[in-house]
């Protein structure tokens, strides 16, 4: 909730004071807010007992907010260093900078890697890369932990 809470205010005090710290206190609110939703799912998803519907589509949810998080870390790092990543539109205005961050970190994260968009600043390359590594092995280690819970459920 405390999250919640201050990524509303930052929200807030972006649209009512446009600034370059008011828009990094709210990317940074998001980030830890979509950060505390990860963990909360996980939690759920990842405990003992049978598989339901609901842990799979945790999973799924899971899955989806990464490259939620990576597309408010593309945007501080475009915050921070405006030529971090070549191919972004020149005049974009924040919605559709959001919303080719997300695009940018969807691709990453299925390695599909169109190359419109390449990231150039040391630091936004590391997190592609992380991104991208993320995307091939949390499938593979959320089916093979799924497995487990399962077999243990019906063991039990």
């Amino acid at each position: 909730m405390i999250a919640l809470i201050l990524g509303l205010i930052a929200l807030v005090l972006r649209l009512e004071y446009p600034s370059p710290l008011t828009n990094w206190f709210e990317t940074t609110a998001e980030i830890l807010t979509r950060t505390v939703l990860l963990w909360v799912v996980a939690v759920a998803v990842f405990q003992t007992g049978r598989v339901t519907h609901h842990r799979v589509e945790g999973a799924i949810v899971r899955y989806l907010n990464v490259p939620l998080i990576f597309s408010a870390l593309y945007r501080l790092g475009v915050q921070m260093h405006p030529t971090a990543f070549t191919g972004l539109p020149a005049t974009a205005a924040e919605i559709e900078s959001m919303a080719t961050m997300i695009y940018f970190s969807f691709t990453t994260l299925t390695s599909v890697g169109f190359g419109d968009i390449v990231p150039v600043d040391p630091f936004a390359r590391s997190l592609a890369n992380l991104g991208s590594m993320i995307g091939q092995l949390y499938p593979a280690t959320l089916l093979a932990r799924l497995v487990t819970l399962e077999l243990e459920g019906r063991h039990r």
